[in-house]
Parts: C-alpha cells; sequence; structure tokens
C-alpha cells in the first residue's frame, strides 16, 4: 500500500441525485466523467444534490466504491463523518480512468451507478 501524499488538496465537487423515473429510480452525477487534473492532490467529495428523494444516503461502508484504486485512493469518508457526503483523497499522478459505484440506499433497498473519475493533463 502507497503511502498517502501529503501537502494541501485540491476540492473537486460532485452533486449526485436520485429522482423517480417513471415507476422507478434514476441515479445522475454531475460532472461525469470527474475530471481531475494530473499533477495534483485531490479531495473528491459526493454529496446528494437538492431536489434528491428524501430518505436516500450514500451507503456507509461502499457509498462510492472506487475500482482498480491501485494506490490511489485512499481516506474515505462516509455518511458517519459527513452527512449526505462521501469523499475520497486521490494522488493523481497519472493519466487514467478510474471507474466508481455509487451505492446509495434508503435502508432497505439499494440503487447504483458506474460512472468514471479522468485524471487528466
Amino acid at each position: 500500500m502507497e503511502t498517502p501524499p501529503s501537502g494541501p488538496f485540491m476540492d473537486k465537487k460532485v452533486q449526485v441525485s436520485i429522482t423517480k423515473f417513471g415507476d422507478g429510480i434514476s441515479i445522475s452525477v454531475d460532472p461525469d466523467p470527474v475530471p481531475l487534473k494530473v499533477g495534483g492532490q485531490h479531495k473528491i467529495t459526493w454529496e446528494m444534490a437538492a431536489g434528491s428523494l428524501p430518505g436516500w444516503d450514500f451507503d456507509e461502508t461502499a457509498g462510492i466504491d472506487v475500482r482498480n484504486k491501485n494506490g490511489k485512493f485512499h481516506s474515505p469518508e462516509g455518511p458517519k463523518v459527513i452527512a449526505k457526503k462521501f469523499s475520497w483523497k486521490n494522488n493523481a499522478d497519472v493519466v487514467a480512468d478510474y471507474k466508481y459505484i455509487i451505492n446509495l440506499t434508503d435502508g432497505t433497498n439499494t440503487y447504483t451507478l458506474d460512472p468514471t473519475i479522468r485524471n487528466q493533463p
């Protein structure tokens, strides 16, 4: 496991919406992909957007599940730490795409979406 980078982090905010769509549920994220500049250290914070269905929040442990972290993502903070938010810190030192899963729950049901984080020049 790599040592988390030190120094100041550039914040990136991402809005997550969960809404009724016909007889079902729809999740959307803005922006997608999440753009991060290579050469920096970032704190990405996903937050439930105003107007989202009430009673929904990020899953406490896997609200944002980054796939293939490769030691580049660390220090997750879920809704137990910051209500209606989930964050990860990212050491963006290579150009790469990282898929992640958004897991939203109302305590009984869970819905997911699989957008992208893009480390770019």
